[in-house]
């Protein structure tokens, strides 16, 4: 198993942004924090987001982490979700303030996330409507998760 933890890009990262109790699975919180950090990178000016995702990109690449690969993209989605929590960016939702999900094993998550995909992302993509106030496209944008 990689060791992420490990990396001096995440090192140090700010406790208050990450919540303490966990009410779902983890491949829901790998989700989530996947789609909300997306979410969020677009709302940032380039300056704002660029350190983070720099910070994403330097985990991936020690993890072996390819973005361009469908089985891959979660997990850099969730390593640009702590990216934005390096630089102690809050998830930037419609109403409802949230912190961002903290998992041990990512990798672990990704797996469970790929075996339940559809029914993942579905509880996600309708939390975040009808908790944060968020509209993300349909499920059918993610197909491409599936191959790989």
């Amino acid at each position: 198993m990689p060791n992420w933890n490990a990396s001096p890009e995440l090192s140090n990262l700010p406790k208050g942004m990450f919540r303490l109790w966990q009410p779902h699975g983890d491949d829901y919180m790998l989700a989530w924090n996947g789609l909300v950090a997306i979410h969020t990178v677009e709302k940032l000016s380039e300056e704002a987001r660029a350190p983070a995702l720099f910070k994403a990109g330097f985990v991936c690449a020690e993890n072996g982490i390819d973005a361009e690969k469908a089985e891959h993209v979660p997990l850099a989605n969730y390593f640009i979700s702590l990216g934005l929590a390096s630089e102690s960016i809050y998830p930037i939702l419609a109403r409802s303030p949230a912190k961002w999900f903290w998992l041990v094993d990512p990798f672990g998550a990704n797996a469970r996330f790929r075996a339940h995909l559809d029914e993942v992302m579905e509880h996600v993509i309708r939390d975040l409507w009808s908790k944060h106030g968020v509209h993300l496209p349909s499920i059918g944008k993610h197909e491409g998760l599936k191959k790989g």
